[in-house]
């Protein structure tokens, strides 16, 4: 035993080096949490139950089971502490009792990190088992690491007045960042009011998935079908809806109710972005955009699509509807291939924003060709406007020549011809300025281009229209590609947020870092407008960063990515902390505190294995003067400790330490071994 002691000593001594920081189980896979690995239990009333074999998972279950009149202030919580790999959005499902409408067991929400309560009521299969237990499904939003879910009963059944909660798991899988685009899908609903449903599915290119659904109801039944529309924080968005053409007299005209907040979708207000074709019935379905923003709350919100009117052809309702997307106001960005009209054509390309261009490849005889947009401005103010094309612009060598020169008008006003200038004025008298080449089809074919110029533009409808007059000057005929172009909001440069698939790298690993920049107005800007960006690491011997970014994980550690982003005589900073880990699946501490007698500390799972994992925990004391070690004493070893995916542990032992002493926990593989993997943690 002396002889394990001093091995443990002398590997503490060597494992100083180490560092930690959290982290946890592989991104892409779901995790499931296991309700009776609840960290808090009120004594006598919640416990963890055993239940016959196979119909809970892993057998057991947590129960809330508390007499009337008994509920202290706040409520019956359950509570769970979990790990996320990185910021977004996740799916989160789990089984438990009903979440309202039954006699017997109580009705609960669901808090995130202290955030606003909800109740789920959207059910899988919409399957009720033994008359109190469902499964649901809803979308959470975590933090990249710690995050606090909590099951809230408040209320006591109707039967008896006690109250009884079950929760036999909930699983959690990251769906996509927080600012991707949240779009409904017809086939979502929660709830449908209409004599007559299909789901047209025979191939069906142009609509999302394949599929929309056709509701069809006589006069005295509005069409009225209710979704659970999630927002991964509160702001204004816009709305945009593939949908039947709106003001026919085939179809009829619909509303959208967003908590009790009616939007009346007509021509008046939308605008057509663009023609669909759906193979089963073409020229049918049209995609629109609210004139005005929508206005959503963080977490769930309501949403019911509903009938306005009767189709004037005739006494019914008759309505199609693919899909309704939400977008985050920001930078207003429009796919060069969502318009096509005037002879312009697309073109499938490799790495072209969206997968595709919009291409025109026209005769002489066929020009002036016009291919017009129509966009919805969320709020009035001043805008540079960028464009990813290739055209003539003059000054420009090589294939460049064989493209046709373009021209631009904004809300009907005069076209203008966009060139970069002549080198004989020192490009001064042109009105576009290249930002960068863009490696499409040709490097020296296509760039992006900023208009000189600002945009004072109101909140609401604007046009940009593309016009080719001539052919380019070595070829006979016009040849124009636009990939897309882009609306951004002038406004000083306020914030800036280092971005990361991931917090936690393996050694030899490397990640991405992109930088996403915020104005005073609150909205994102062009980060490849900013004047210079640059990263620094805090220490170059657990991770290097490159000046595009990319981190390079080299030993095992913490460090902290630092990014300067300069824009118009401002400064900005942003940090990122990051761990690197050792190769292998393992553990590592989160967090320890001493209070002189206890040391406690909180660990959490790494890797991509499912399961627990096994490990040995070590923690000595140990005192220092100028900065070295003099002695080591009160060594602790825990061995055979275990930790569940994604749930953060929490361990607490006895350990003396004096005035000054500093604890140093070191997570290891086995007192065989003594290999310190994964992490190291330091209590002052």
């Amino acid at each position: 035993m002396l002889k394990k002691c001093l091995g443990i000593v002398i590997a503490v001594t060597m494992m100083f080096s180490l560092l930690a920081m959290p982290t946890v189980l592989g991104e892409s896979q779901t995790i499931r949490v296991e309700g009776e690995w609840v960290q808090t239990k009120m004594a006598g009333v919640m416990s963890v139950v055993s239940d016959e074999k196979g119909f809970f998972s892993n057998d057991q279950f947590a129960i809330i089971n508390a007499d009337a009149g008994t509920m202290p202030e706040g409520g019956y919580i359950l509570n769970y502490e979990v790990y996320a790999p990185k910021a977004g959005v996740y799916n989160m499902s789990y089984f438990s009792t009903l979440s309202n409408n039954s006699p017997y067991v109580s009705k609960y929400s669901i808090g995130v990190n202290g955030g606003e309560e909800f109740t789920p009521t959207e059910m899988v299969d919409n399957t009720v088992i033994r008359d109190i237990y469902a499964k649901y499904s809803t979308n959470i939003v975590l933090e990249a690491g710690s995050n606090q879910i909590a099951f809230h009963v408040r209320d006591s059944r109707t039967c008896d007045s006690r109250y009884v909660f079950y929760l036999d798991y909930f699983d959690l899988i990251y769906l996509s960042d927080i600012t991707t685009p949240i779009r409904i899908e017809a086939e979502d609903y929660v709830n449908i009011n209409c004599g007559w449903a299909i789901m047209n599915q025979a191939a069906n290119t142009g609509l999302s998935g394949g599929v929309a659904y056709q509701y069809m109801n006589p006069a005295s039944t509005p069409v009225m079908v209710t979704y659970n529309l999630y927002a991964p924080y509160e702001g204004d968005y816009t709305m945009s809806m593939l949908s039947s053409v709106l003001g026919e007299a085939f179809t009829s005209d619909y509303n959208i109710i967003i908590n009790d907040t009616v939007y009346t979708v007509t021509t008046d207000n939308c605008i057509k972005l663009a023609d669909i074709t759906a193979t089963h019935d073409p020229g049918l379905y049209k995609k629109y955009s609210y004139k005005d923003s929508v206005h959503l709350k963080k977490g769930n919100n309501t949403m019911q699509f509903v009938t306005s009117e009767t189709r004037s052809s005739g006494d019914i309702y008759i309505v199609f509807l693919d899909y309704i997307q939400f977008d985050s106001i920001g930078n207003m960005a429009v796919e060069g291939e969502s318009q096509v009209s005037g002879g312009f054509g697309t073109a499938t390309v490799d790495g072209a924003s969206g997968g595709a261009l919009l291409n025109a490849n026209l005769p002489v005889t066929s020009l002036p060709a016009v291919n017009t947009y129509n966009i919805t401005v969320a709020k009035t103010g001043t805008y540079d406007l960028y464009f990813d094309f290739g055209a003539y612009v003059d000054e420009r060598s090589g294939d460049q020549k064989y493209l046709a020169p373009i021209e631009i008008s904004i809300n009907g006003g005069d076209y203008q011809r966009l060139s970069i200038g002549t080198a004989a004025n020192n490009f001064s008298d042109g009105n576009i300025t290249n930002i960068k080449n863009i490696p499409l089809l040709q490097s020296d074919q296509f760039g992006r281009y900023k208009l000189n110029t600002t945009l004072n533009l109101s909140s609401g409808f604007t046009t940009i229209a593309f016009r080719i007059s001539d052919k380019g000057p070595s070829n006979s005929s016009a040849f124009f590609y636009l990939d897309k172009f882009e609306f951004v909001p002038q406004s000083p440069l306020k914030s800036a947020e280092i971005k990361l698939d991931k917090t936690m790298i393996a050694t030899s690993e490397t990640v991405n870092a992109s930088i996403s920049t915020t104005n005073e107005l609150g909205l994102a800007m062009d980060t490849q407008s900013m004047d210079s960006i640059t990263f620094t690491s805090s220490d170059t011997n657990i991770a290097t960063v490159d000046n595009t970014g990319i981190i390079t994980a080299v030993n095992p550690g913490n460090a902290k990515i630092t990014a300067e982003i300069k824009k118009d005589n401002v400064t900005v900073n942003a940090e990122k902390d990051i761990l690197v880990y050792s190769q292998g699946t393992g553990v590592v501490t989160v967090g320890a505190k001493s209070d002189g007698s206890n040391t406690t500390v909180k660990l959490a799972k790494v890797g991509d294995t499912a399961g627990t994992v096994t490990f040995t925990l070590v923690a000595a004391a140990y005192s220092k003067e100028n900065g070295t070690i003099t002695s080591i004493k009160n060594v602790k070893v825990n061995e055979a400790m275990t930790v569940n995916p994604m749930l953060v542990s929490e361990i607490t032992f006895a350990q003396e330490k004096a005035t000054g002493d500093i604890v140093q926990v070191f997570v290891i593989d086995n007192l065989t071994n003594m290999q310190p993997l994964f992490s190291k943690y330091i209590v002052e």
